[in-house]
C-alpha cells in the first residue's frame, strides 16, 4: 500500500512528521471502524469527521424547524481545539507511541 503514494516531501527533507502524516491510513483505518487506530495514525480525520457529523446535525434541525446550535460558535473555543491539534502535531515527533 505504501508504494502506492508518493513519500512525505517534508519528512524526507527535514526528518519530522508533518500535519499531513498518517491521514490516508487513518482513513482506511476509519473506514475499517477502526478508531483507535485511526487516532493513532493521524487524528485530523476523526476530528473534522466529528464536526462535519455535527454540522450535519445542525443542518437536519433546522431544515426540520427544530433549529439547535450543536457546535460552539466561540472563537475561543475554536482556538484551543486548533491549539491542542498543533501541540499534537508537534508533540507525535517526541513521543514513540504518537508516531505514524
Amino acid at each position: 500500500m505504501a508504494e502506492l503514494f508518493p513519500a512525505c516531501l517534508f519528512r524526507r527533507m527535514t526528518g519530522f512528521y508533518c500535519p499531513g502524516c498518517g491521514n490516508t491510513r487513518s482513513v482506511l483505518a476509519l473506514l475499517h471502524g477502526d478508531i483507535f487506530t485511526s487516532l493513532r495514525y493521524n487524528i485530523t480525520p476523526v476530528v473534522l469527521g466529528i464536526v462535519l457529523s455535527l454540522l450535519y446535525v445542525e443542518g437536519l434541525t433546522y431544515v426540520f424547524g427544530r433549529h439547535r446550535k450543536i457546535l460552539p460558535r466561540d472563537c475561543r473555543f475554536w482556538w484551543v481545539v486548533l491549539s491542542l491539534m498543533f501541540l499534537y502535531f508537534i508533540a507525535r515527533n517526541f513521543f514513540p507511541y504518537l508516531i505514524p
